[in-house]
């Protein structure tokens, strides 16, 4: 659930941080080798490059991008526009792709910036996506081969990126959030209405960049709640952190708030709900470890309630834990995430994937195969029985995006 092109960047700007936290519980996360025997393939075709992979809320499709080679410059990443954008479909019995190569629905003209992510609204799960002109496209699959494309009435501008719809199943029309250019050329959250699509929101305001570099708010990515109208993203808070803050967007002023005051950064934060109460799960500092959060309702702030430690990891220099996704199997709450060798970003280390529950006696473990991969972006995909997680990574001669599942152990 997060734009790769994005992810890309944003862990080489994150990577150079990190100070040390106290935190109030800590999980020792550690492989569980003698009870899981990692079962860790490679799908799809081998002479294809798969990036941005998305895995829709329902579970029965599988969105990407194909792309050439396996070494994306920051110019190809921002303005370029991919050899196809693809919709598969997903078994749930054994999460195969259909078509074996992914290339169901073709999409043309998405730019990779735009990569489609998923949305739900009354009538179901969408695409929200943004093509090479800049324009919004809201594409809602009718069928195993056929599409419904919907241009929102918004003028098309050549620095609309990294759209994020909210997930909404008992409203009409979705809430979309994505980055443009003001009028000084400065990045911004901006936000629209499905319901008015003419009238665009600005969120943010100023300069909104990070020492000079990437703005904060793609470091710590806007995302939606599922099931509520509020998004939260990353600003540059006290002290030089990223701090977090929660945006209404069912509000007339968008009433937004700061959720977090701690001494740390929070990078790549994902919101979500958990037993009635919402909780934050993203990575620390850029360090080797990550944190869940929970709501404090009678002080309006986030509370530090568990870290997650990649105790037990293969790697010679671990430095990050990213792109932590939670999700649910059989009524428990777990999570997925990778650990990186190094900890410039995904794109340049190898990277393991690991699980963890995310309950108090949760335990963790690594389910990626033996091979040394710069794997990137682990999407969860809970089948009839099973559930598996699909990841592209690339080798270290760049020399492709594979695609690639593995198994969970969760049955």
């Amino acid at each position: 659930m997060r734009n790769g092109s994005l992810r890309m960047g944003l862990r080489a700007i994150v990577a150079c941080t990190g100070l040390a936290l106290a935190f109030l519980c800590i999980v020792r996360v550690h492989s569980a080798q003698a009870e899981f025997a990692a079962n860790d393939v490679r799908v799809g075709d081998a002479g294809t490059g798969y990036f941005s992979v998305e895995i829709s809320p329902s579970m029965k499709y599988l969105s990407w991008q194909e792309v050439a080679g396996g070494d994306l410059s920051w110019q190809e990443m921002f303005n370029g526009v991919p050899r196809g954008t693809w919709i598969a479909s997903l078994d749930p019995d054994t999460a195969d792709l259909a078509p074996a190569d992914g290339k169901g629905i073709n999409i043309a003209n998405i730019r990779i910036s735009g990569a489609p992510q998923w949305g739900v609204d009354r009538r179901g799960e969408f695409l929200i996506a943004i093509d090479a002109e800049g324009r919004l496209l809201q594409i809602r699959p009718t069928g195993a081969s056929t599409v419904e494309t919907t241009v929102i009435p918004l003028p098309a501008d050549s620095s609309r990126r990294f759209p994020y719809a909210s997930r909404l199943p008992g409203r009409d029309h979705a809430y979309v959030v994505f980055m443009q250019n003001d009028a000084q050329r400065r990045p911004q959250i901006m936000m629209v209405d499905l319901a008015a699509p003419s009238a665009l929101r600005q969120v943010t305001s100023g300069p909104t960049d990070r020492n000079g570099r990437m703005p904060t708010f793609v470091i710590t990515v806007y995302r939606w709640f599922e099931g509520l109208p509020i998004f939260t993203y990353g600003f540059n808070g006290a002290g030089g952190k990223i701090q977090m803050k929660e945006v209404d967007a069912s509000s007339p002023s968008l009433d937004m708030r700061v959720v977090t005051t701690g001494g740390f950064d929070h990078v790549d934060d994902f919101p979500f709900v958990m037993n009635g109460e919402k909780h934050l799960l993203g990575g620390v500092d850029s360090q080797a470890r990550g944190a869940l959060h929970r709501f404090n309702r009678s002080s309006g702030q986030y509370e530090t309630v568990k870290t997650i430690e990649p105790v037990g990891t293969q790697h010679r220099d671990p430095q990050m834990v990213a792109s932590l996704e939670p999700f649910q199997f059989k009524g428990q709450s777990y999570a997925t995430f990778i650990v990186l060798d190094g900890g410039r970003g995904p794109s340049n280390y190898p990277g393991e994937v690991w699980m963890t529950g995310l309950g108090p006696a949760g335990k963790a473990w690594r389910i990626n195969g033996p091979e040394r991969l710069n794997r990137m972006d682990p999407e969860v995909f809970v089948g009839r029985s099973k559930a598996w997680v699909f990841y592209y990574a690339r080798t270290p001669d760049k020399a492709n995006f594979e695609l690639r599942r593995a198994e969970t152990g969760l049955r």
